[in-house]
């Protein structure tokens, strides 16, 4: 039987963007987006210390917003 994983991450959800084309033709990935990414990892490990085995067949997120405005929310599970 698996668990469910439970995790929180504080403040508002960021959906990820699209990669950019920066000088040169080469593409990146914003910034807010890296931070972001960053700020999921380290609350899942402050959460998860051990490598999880076996890994997660099926993910479940519950995304709460402050304000009307919000992001879509197939991008900001693009981020996990």
């Amino acid at each position: 039987m698996t668990l469910p994983l439970r995790f929180t991450i504080d403040g508002a959800p960021v959906g990820k963007e699209r990669a950019r084309r920066g000088k040169g033709g080469h593409f990146y990935t914003p910034q807010r987006t890296r931070d972001y990414q960053q700020k999921v990892a380290m609350a899942f490990l402050r959460t998860f210390r051990r490598k999880l085995d076996p890994p997660a067949n099926s993910v479940s997120l519950k995304i709460w917003f402050a304000s009307q405005r919000h992001c879509d929310g197939d991008n900001c599970l693009k981020l996990f």
